[in-house]
């Protein structure tokens, strides 16, 4: 939950400890991915991607560049990543991240920690069907300190996005 007001976030237990940044009275609270409204102080992202050539294209943002193969196999892209790569990187990362930041924060006793994903093709219509994540972790860790950063790691932003499907504008742009 988010207030509209001043986006001051509520955890997902409805505690406050981080509520209203202005401790607004009283709060607009509003579902965080609420397609109502979006979040008004966190940055937004942008990414550009242009054709390097037939079977390359260049995904720039803030000043970085990812090389990205337009091949459907494997085999076909053998010098860049498929876009389907780069969603289950994303997913990785995001979980991975969210992962190390809570351990972090609550003194979690972790050596190691790795993500491997694997996504699975569906048809009709052709879509990533199936995203299997397998997060090894390395560590003195209880089963219940497990359990929390198996669920912390289920609501990184990545997740939350591709479980709760956003609304995607697509604007055609026709130049001379």
């Amino acid at each position: 939950m988010f207030c509209e007001q001043c986006a001051g976030i509520r955890n997902s237990l409805g505690k406050t400890s981080n509520a209203c940044r202005k401790r607004c009275i009283p709060p607009k609270w509003i579902p965080l991915g609420s397609k109502a409204s979006s979040v008004p102080n966190l940055p937004h992202m942008k990414i550009d991607i242009t054709r390097k050539d037939d079977e390359h294209l260049i995904v720039n943002t803030r000043g970085q560049s990812l090389f990205v193969h337009r091949g459907v196999s494997a085999e076909e892209a053998t010098d860049g990543f498929r876009a389907g790569e780069l969603v289950l990187s994303g997913l990785g990362a995001c979980m991975l991240g969210t992962a190390l930041t809570f351990a972090r924060n609550t003194n979690m006793d972790i050596e190691d920690i790795q993500v491997s994903i694997e996504g699975v093709t569906a048809l009709h219509p052709e879509r990533i069907g199936t995203i299997r994540v397998t997060m090894t972790v390395t560590g003195q860790l209880t089963e219940k300190q497990l359990t929390s950063l198996s669920r912390v790691a289920a609501r990184c932003k990545i997740h939350n996005t591709l479980k709760d499907s956003p609304t995607i504008e697509l604007d055609m742009v026709l130049t001379d």
